[in-house]
């Protein structure tokens, strides 16, 4: 993560904003020294809400199996998944 001063955020948005989709890394901004926001790009960040979703779906049939015991087969995993 990169990290900014809030100062050059107001003073550069544009350059942060490059910085951002060319790294695709986030940029931490800081505001006095203490945290304050993070910025990044669109597409890092659509991509890192889908992985969050697969993560807690992957977090959801783990704990159902664990109580359950239940193993779908591939039909009954595609019904399963679809009802969400």
């Amino acid at each position: 993560m990169i990290e900014r001063k809030l100062d050059e955020l107001q003073a550069n948005y544009n350059g942060i904003a490059d910085l951002c989709r060319q790294t695709g890394e986030s940029v931490y901004i800081t505001d006095e020294g203490v945290p304050s926001m993070v910025i990044m790009d669109i597409n890092a960040f659509k991509e890192r809400e889908a992985w969050l979703k697969l993560s807690e779906t992957l977090m959801e049939a783990e704990l159902e199996f664990a109580e359950t015991g239940k193993v779908y087969d591939v039909e009954e995993l595609e019904r399963h998944l679809n009802k969400r």
